[in-house]
Protein backbone atom coordinates (compact mmCIF):
# COMPACT_ATOMS: atom_id res chain seq x y z
CA UNK A 1 0.00 0.00 0.00
CA UNK A 2 1.61 3.51 -0.89
CA UNK A 3 2.48 5.91 2.26
CA UNK A 4 0.07 8.51 0.59
CA UNK A 5 -3.69 8.06 1.25
CA UNK A 6 -5.95 10.66 0.09
CA UNK A 7 -8.80 11.54 2.68
CA UNK A 8 -11.63 14.33 2.84
CA UNK A 9 -11.34 17.67 3.87
CA UNK A 10 -13.11 20.16 5.26
CA UNK A 11 -15.32 22.02 2.15
CA UNK A 12 -13.96 19.16 -0.19
CA UNK A 13 -9.95 19.35 0.38
CA UNK A 14 -8.10 16.49 0.92
CA UNK A 15 -5.70 15.71 3.40
CA UNK A 16 -2.45 13.11 2.54
CA UNK A 17 -1.13 10.63 4.84
CA UNK A 18 2.57 10.14 4.78
CA UNK A 19 4.52 7.78 6.95
CA UNK A 20 1.26 7.48 9.17
CA UNK A 21 1.70 11.49 10.10
CA UNK A 22 -1.85 13.64 8.58
CA UNK A 23 -0.36 16.80 6.83
CA UNK A 24 -2.41 19.98 6.39
CA UNK A 25 -5.29 19.82 4.00
CA UNK A 26 -4.66 21.16 0.44
CA UNK A 27 -7.09 23.53 -1.66
CA UNK A 28 -8.15 22.65 -5.47
CA UNK A 29 -10.74 25.27 -5.88
CA UNK A 30 -11.65 28.87 -5.25
CA UNK A 31 -14.71 27.00 -3.25
CA UNK A 32 -12.11 25.49 -1.32
CA UNK A 33 -10.44 28.55 -0.25
CA UNK A 34 -13.78 30.05 0.88
CA UNK A 35 -14.39 27.23 2.87
CA UNK A 36 -11.20 26.52 4.54
CA UNK A 37 -9.28 29.60 4.42
CA UNK A 38 -9.25 31.85 7.83
CA UNK A 39 -10.69 35.20 6.56
CA UNK A 40 -10.22 38.78 7.68
CA UNK A 41 -12.32 41.42 6.72
CA UNK A 42 -10.95 44.83 5.87
CA UNK A 43 -11.85 47.07 8.81
CA UNK A 44 -13.89 49.99 9.22
CA UNK A 45 -11.83 53.43 8.08
CA UNK A 46 -10.82 55.68 5.70
CA UNK A 47 -12.64 58.94 5.24
CA UNK A 48 -15.91 59.60 2.56
CA UNK A 49 -14.80 63.61 2.25
CA UNK A 50 -11.43 64.01 2.36
CA UNK A 51 -7.64 62.52 2.08
CA UNK A 52 -6.61 59.93 5.22
CA UNK A 53 -3.33 58.47 6.13
CA UNK A 54 -4.46 55.94 8.93
CA UNK A 55 -2.81 53.20 11.12
CA UNK A 56 -4.76 50.68 8.29
CA UNK A 57 -5.45 52.88 5.26
CA UNK A 58 -4.05 55.41 2.92
CA UNK A 59 -5.92 57.12 0.17
CA UNK A 60 -8.82 59.91 0.17
CA UNK A 61 -12.15 60.02 -0.30
CA UNK A 62 -13.06 56.57 0.42
CA UNK A 63 -14.71 54.61 3.39
CA UNK A 64 -14.94 51.05 4.24
CA UNK A 65 -17.81 50.50 6.26
CA UNK A 66 -20.46 48.45 7.99
CA UNK A 67 -17.52 45.72 9.61
CA UNK A 68 -18.35 43.72 6.33
CA UNK A 69 -15.05 45.46 4.41
CA UNK A 70 -17.71 46.79 2.02
CA UNK A 71 -15.94 50.13 0.64
CA UNK A 72 -17.31 52.97 -0.69
CA UNK A 73 -16.05 55.75 -3.36
CA UNK A 74 -16.47 58.94 -2.99
CA UNK A 75 -15.75 60.21 -6.59
CA UNK A 76 -13.47 59.56 -9.57
CA UNK A 77 -9.80 58.92 -9.54
CA UNK A 78 -9.57 58.48 -6.04
CA UNK A 79 -8.24 54.67 -4.31
CA UNK A 80 -7.93 53.22 -1.10
CA UNK A 81 -4.41 51.28 -0.04
CA UNK A 82 -4.17 48.85 3.07
CA UNK A 83 -1.11 49.42 5.06
CA UNK A 84 -1.89 45.90 6.56
CA UNK A 85 -0.63 42.93 4.33
CA UNK A 86 -2.43 39.67 2.94
CA UNK A 87 0.79 38.16 3.79
CA UNK A 88 3.95 38.47 5.38
CA UNK A 89 6.14 35.79 3.98
CA UNK A 90 7.16 34.89 0.33
CA UNK A 91 6.51 31.31 1.51
CA UNK A 92 2.48 31.47 2.32
CA UNK A 93 0.33 32.32 -0.22
CA UNK A 94 -2.14 35.87 0.14
CA UNK A 95 -5.26 35.69 -1.36
CA UNK A 96 -7.42 38.45 -1.81
CA UNK A 97 -10.99 38.66 -2.52
CA UNK A 98 -13.89 40.95 -3.49
CA UNK A 99 -16.33 38.32 -1.91
CA UNK A 100 -19.62 39.89 -1.69
CA UNK A 101 -21.76 42.03 -3.98
CA UNK A 102 -25.59 43.09 -3.58
CA UNK A 103 -27.71 40.40 -4.15
CA UNK A 104 -30.04 43.06 -6.50
CA UNK A 105 -29.23 41.71 -9.76
CA UNK A 106 -29.92 45.16 -11.66
CA UNK A 107 -27.95 46.75 -9.71
CA UNK A 108 -25.12 44.79 -9.69
CA UNK A 109 -25.92 44.66 -14.36
CA UNK A 110 -26.36 48.37 -13.83
CA UNK A 111 -22.36 48.67 -12.88
CA UNK A 112 -20.70 49.79 -16.32
CA UNK A 113 -19.70 53.82 -16.43
CA UNK A 114 -20.37 53.10 -20.13
CA UNK A 115 -17.05 52.80 -21.90
CA UNK A 116 -15.66 49.90 -23.21
CA UNK A 117 -12.94 49.47 -22.76
CA UNK A 118 -13.55 51.37 -19.56
CA UNK A 119 -11.71 52.28 -16.15
CA UNK A 120 -14.82 52.59 -13.92
CA UNK A 121 -13.33 50.03 -11.38
CA UNK A 122 -9.94 48.08 -10.53
CA UNK A 123 -8.14 46.26 -7.41
CA UNK A 124 -5.30 44.78 -7.10
CA UNK A 125 -1.86 44.09 -5.16
CA UNK A 126 1.10 45.37 -5.07
CA UNK A 127 4.59 44.46 -3.23
CA UNK A 128 8.68 46.67 -2.73
CA UNK A 129 6.92 49.80 -2.81
CA UNK A 130 5.12 51.26 0.07
CA UNK A 131 1.31 52.68 -0.18
CA UNK A 132 2.00 55.74 0.67
CA UNK A 133 4.75 56.16 -1.99
CA UNK A 134 1.26 56.33 -4.70
CA UNK A 135 0.13 59.42 -5.05
CA UNK A 136 -2.59 60.38 -2.38
CA UNK A 137 -5.73 62.28 -4.47
CA UNK A 138 -5.56 59.60 -7.71
CA UNK A 139 -5.90 56.26 -8.69
CA UNK A 140 -3.01 54.18 -9.44
CA UNK A 141 -3.84 53.55 -12.73
CA UNK A 142 -3.57 57.21 -13.83
CA UNK A 143 -0.25 57.80 -12.66
CA UNK A 144 3.45 56.61 -12.57
CA UNK A 145 4.05 55.95 -9.25
CA UNK A 146 3.83 52.56 -9.39
CA UNK A 147 6.95 51.71 -10.84
CA UNK A 148 6.38 48.36 -13.48
CA UNK A 149 6.62 45.08 -11.75
CA UNK A 150 5.97 46.45 -8.45
CA UNK A 151 1.95 45.20 -8.85
CA UNK A 152 -0.34 43.28 -10.38
CA UNK A 153 -4.29 45.06 -10.46
CA UNK A 154 -6.99 45.33 -13.49
CA UNK A 155 -9.26 48.14 -14.15
CA UNK A 156 -12.45 47.75 -16.08
CA UNK A 157 -15.67 49.24 -17.22
CA UNK A 158 -17.76 47.32 -15.40
CA UNK A 159 -19.71 43.87 -14.80
CA UNK A 160 -20.85 42.10 -18.31
CA UNK A 161 -18.55 41.04 -20.69
CA UNK A 162 -16.45 43.83 -21.07
CA UNK A 163 -12.89 44.13 -21.97
CA UNK A 164 -10.52 44.26 -19.11
CA UNK A 165 -7.04 45.66 -18.78
CA UNK A 166 -4.05 44.00 -16.65
CA UNK A 167 -1.41 46.48 -15.32
CA UNK A 168 1.99 45.75 -13.16
CA UNK A 169 2.43 49.63 -12.67
CA UNK A 170 0.88 52.65 -13.16
CA UNK A 171 -1.20 53.37 -16.18
CA UNK A 172 -0.10 56.51 -16.66
CA UNK A 173 -3.45 57.60 -17.91
CA UNK A 174 -5.76 60.11 -16.19
CA UNK A 175 -8.66 59.75 -18.69
CA UNK A 176 -11.93 57.56 -19.54
CA UNK A 177 -10.30 54.25 -20.90
CA UNK A 178 -7.13 52.13 -20.37
CA UNK A 179 -3.69 53.44 -20.45
CA UNK A 180 -1.20 51.86 -22.25
CA UNK A 181 1.96 51.88 -20.04
CA UNK A 182 2.42 49.06 -17.54
CA UNK A 183 -0.60 47.41 -19.54
CA UNK A 184 0.79 43.85 -19.42
CA UNK A 185 -2.54 42.41 -22.07
CA UNK A 186 -6.35 42.95 -22.14
CA UNK A 187 -8.69 40.43 -22.31
CA UNK A 188 -12.86 40.19 -22.54
CA UNK A 189 -14.10 38.80 -18.93
CA UNK A 190 -17.72 38.34 -18.64
CA UNK A 191 -18.04 39.05 -14.95
CA UNK A 192 -21.79 38.73 -14.48
CA UNK A 193 -24.33 37.71 -12.06
CA UNK A 194 -24.14 34.13 -12.26
CA UNK A 195 -26.50 31.76 -9.68
CA UNK A 196 -24.23 32.98 -6.51
CA UNK A 197 -22.61 35.13 -4.70
CA UNK A 198 -19.39 32.28 -5.20
CA UNK A 199 -20.20 33.26 -9.31
CA UNK A 200 -19.56 37.34 -8.46
CA UNK A 201 -16.48 36.84 -6.72
CA UNK A 202 -13.26 38.26 -7.77
CA UNK A 203 -10.01 36.45 -5.95
CA UNK A 204 -6.59 37.57 -6.15
CA UNK A 205 -4.05 35.13 -5.38
CA UNK A 206 0.02 35.28 -4.73
CA UNK A 207 1.87 31.98 -5.26
CA UNK A 208 4.54 31.21 -2.75
CA UNK A 209 8.13 31.77 -3.91
CA UNK A 210 8.59 27.84 -3.45
CA UNK A 211 5.28 26.92 -5.13
CA UNK A 212 6.21 23.50 -7.18
CA UNK A 213 4.10 25.09 -10.44
CA UNK A 214 3.06 28.59 -9.98
CA UNK A 215 6.38 30.11 -7.83
CA UNK A 216 5.46 33.98 -7.09
CA UNK A 217 2.63 34.06 -9.78
CA UNK A 218 -0.41 36.42 -8.92
CA UNK A 219 -3.23 35.02 -10.52
CA UNK A 220 -6.81 36.82 -10.81
CA UNK A 221 -9.90 34.91 -10.49
CA UNK A 222 -13.87 35.68 -11.13
CA UNK A 223 -15.53 33.23 -9.52
CA UNK A 224 -13.56 29.69 -10.31
CA UNK A 225 -12.48 30.53 -13.78
CA UNK A 226 -9.14 32.20 -13.99
CA UNK A 227 -9.17 35.84 -15.73
CA UNK A 228 -5.25 36.40 -15.91
CA UNK A 229 -1.90 35.11 -14.77
CA UNK A 230 0.71 38.23 -14.25
CA UNK A 231 3.30 38.23 -15.86
CA UNK A 232 5.05 40.83 -12.66
CA UNK A 233 4.98 39.05 -9.34
CA UNK A 234 7.01 39.84 -6.04
CA UNK A 235 9.78 37.51 -6.19
CA UNK A 236 11.22 37.12 -3.02
CA UNK A 237 9.59 40.16 -1.12
CA UNK A 238 7.13 38.97 1.62
CA UNK A 239 4.78 41.95 2.37
CA UNK A 240 1.52 42.22 0.04
CA UNK A 241 -0.94 44.95 0.51
CA UNK A 242 -4.05 45.99 -1.39
CA UNK A 243 -6.30 48.31 -3.12
CA UNK A 244 -9.45 49.36 -4.57
CA UNK A 245 -9.63 52.47 -7.26
CA UNK A 246 -12.45 54.06 -8.96
CA UNK A 247 -11.12 56.16 -12.47
CA UNK A 248 -13.72 57.38 -14.48
CA UNK A 249 -16.58 58.37 -15.16
CA UNK A 250 -17.26 61.15 -12.67
CA UNK A 251 -20.53 61.25 -10.66
CA UNK A 252 -20.71 57.14 -10.57
CA UNK A 253 -20.35 56.69 -6.85
CA UNK A 254 -24.01 55.69 -7.30
CA UNK A 255 -23.30 52.95 -8.77
CA UNK A 256 -20.57 51.41 -5.96
CA UNK A 257 -23.23 52.38 -3.48
CA UNK A 258 -25.10 49.91 -5.45
CA UNK A 259 -23.13 47.15 -6.07
CA UNK A 260 -21.71 46.97 -2.56
CA UNK A 261 -18.81 45.94 -3.18
CA UNK A 262 -17.20 43.78 0.14
CA UNK A 263 -13.54 42.89 0.38
CA UNK A 264 -11.31 40.49 2.93
CA UNK A 265 -8.25 38.56 2.92
CA UNK A 266 -6.12 35.57 4.38
CA UNK A 267 -3.18 33.97 4.61
CA UNK A 268 -2.84 30.57 3.40
CA UNK A 269 0.56 29.24 5.49
CA UNK A 270 3.23 27.27 4.22
CA UNK A 271 2.50 24.00 5.59
CA UNK A 272 -1.14 23.91 3.91
CA UNK A 273 -0.72 23.34 0.01
CA UNK A 274 -2.54 25.00 -3.09
CA UNK A 275 -3.21 23.47 -6.77
CA UNK A 276 -5.44 26.18 -8.37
Amino acid sequence: MSPFVGLAGMGGRSSTLFGGNLLAPGYTSIEDINSGASWTVWPNGGNYDTGFNSNEYYGARTTVNDGTGRVRHNRYEYMIATKFYARTSRFDTAVFQMYDTTTSSTNFNNFYGGTNPGNLYGMGVAWNQSPTAMWQTNSIHARNDMSSGNGAYFVTGGTGSRTWGFFDGGGDFNGNGQGSTNRETQSTINWSFGSSQADRQITFLVYPVNHPTYPSKVRVFVGENLAYQFASNPGTYDNIWMYSQYCYPDNSQGLFDNIQLKYRYATIPSTETISI
